[in-house]
């Protein structure tokens, strides 16, 4: 599967020609993680595409292609609790899609990097959903393979876009679910959904995921455009579609 999403050109979507992608923009990535959150579809797609958004911007247009193509396969690592993160990264890291993973991308909202997995000593964790491969390491003064600030590539705000994205998508289909169970659930003689208890709360259902959908819109454009208050709007995003 993941192979096979690699070759219809998803994780270049947004890149530019000259780094192997196809030339769109965070709008369109913006609309595959929809589909993908919608899909619940395994695989490191957020770091992949940050991680090729990274390299690009460095001028790494190999490790970009090769991260595209899924050859080289990258691990998020979120800081729990303060971090420096630049040519070095220093710091408490969670991270997740571990398994098999060459590199880590690790960013915040001044700078990004990428660090190699095997120097970076992470200790499996026991997770809850058992096909995302999930641990903990602490790093100190560790070199970077690529490092970017937020001027030269928004790593830090895409990532809160497609995140945010994903989770409308889940919303999405969550609310197609209970709209379908409530159409053939039947008690007393009639579908559930006939009920006020339940088709008020999915028409609430139907409000929040379409806020959703429209936060994470306009923030994928204030981003791409570099309007003023893109910052606030992708954190926005990310917490009304949470």
């Amino acid at each position: 599967l993941w192979r096979e999403c690699t070759e219809l050109g998803w994780l270049s979507l947004g890149l530019p020609e000259s780094a192997g992608g196809v030339g769109y923009s965070l709008v369109e990535e913006m609309m595959l993680f929809r589909e993908l959150g919608r899909g619940v579809a395994p695989g490191p797609f957020l770091p992949a595409v940050l991680a090729a958004h990274l390299a690009a911007a460095a001028g790494e247009h190999d490790l970009a292609v090769s991260v595209a193509s899924g050859a080289a396969k990258v691990a998020l690592g979120t800081p729990v609790g303060p971090a420096s993160i630049g040519a070095t990264v220093t710091g408490d890291l969670s991270v997740v899609h571990a398994d098999g993973a060459d590199l880590v991308i690790v960013s915040d909202e001044h700078s990004a990097a990428l660090v190699p997995f095997g120097e970076c000593g992470v200790s499996p964790v026991d997770a809850v959903d058992d096909s995302v491969s999930t641990g903990r390491c602490q790093v100190d003064g560790l070199a970077a393979v690529v490092p970017v600030d937020t001027e030269t590539e928004p790593v830090f705000l895409r990532g809160l876009v497609l995140a945010a994205a994903a989770a409308t998508g889940v919303a999405e289909a969550v609310l197609d679910l209970a709209v379908t169970y409530a159409g053939e659930r039947v008690q007393f003689g009639k579908p559930i959904g006939t009920y006020q208890a339940i088709k008020h709360r999915c028409a609430d259902m139907k409000v929040a995921a379409d806020g959703a959908y429209a936060q994470a819109s306009y923030a994928a454009i204030a981003v791409r455009d570099g309007l003023e208050g893109a910052a606030t709007e992708a954190a926005i995003a990310k917490y009304v579609a949470d």
